[in-house]
């Protein structure tokens, strides 16, 4: 994991501390009620303890909790760029839960070369056979 600086944004220190095993997700929960911050501020902690919690347990696996997280962050509508992360991977995360799993033969059968030619059935076991 790269190294960060001291963050004096609450509660991004503590993300950093749950990203590195080093807190739980009520930590980060926590953080964002410290001290007695105005609406504005606590709006924009909360977005980023959901934001960051989202894709926490994403990584972890656990795409439920991953999806009420992001959901939460994107409905605190905070605006900017980083509130675009949070709408795009909420809409993605969405899409593959409504999405059924392909099968290996349909995942290999929509499988295209560099020519956006469809691959032969084998084609990618072959070439993995080759890269080793």
């Amino acid at each position: 994991m790269l190294k960060v600086g001291t963050d004096r944004r609450v509660p991004m220190m503590r993300i950093y501390s749950l990203f590195r095993g080093q807190a739980k997700p009520e930590d980060v929960l926590d953080a964002v009620r410290q001290g007695e911050p105005k609406e504005a501020e606590r709006k924009q902690r909360l977005f980023y303890a959901h934001l960051y919690l989202g894709l926490y347990f994403e990584i972890q696996g656990d795409k439920k909790k991953a999806l009420e997280h992001l959901t939460a962050a994107d409905n605190l509508k905070i605006g900017g760029y980083m509130h675009d992360v949070a709408r795009v991977h909420r809409a993605l995360l969405e899409k593959l839960q409504t999405t059924p799993a392909k099968s290996p033969k349909e995942e290999n059968q929509t499988r295209t070369d560099r020519y956006g030619d469809p691959l032969p059935e084998g084609a990618l076991q072959l070439s993995a056979a080759r890269s080793k």
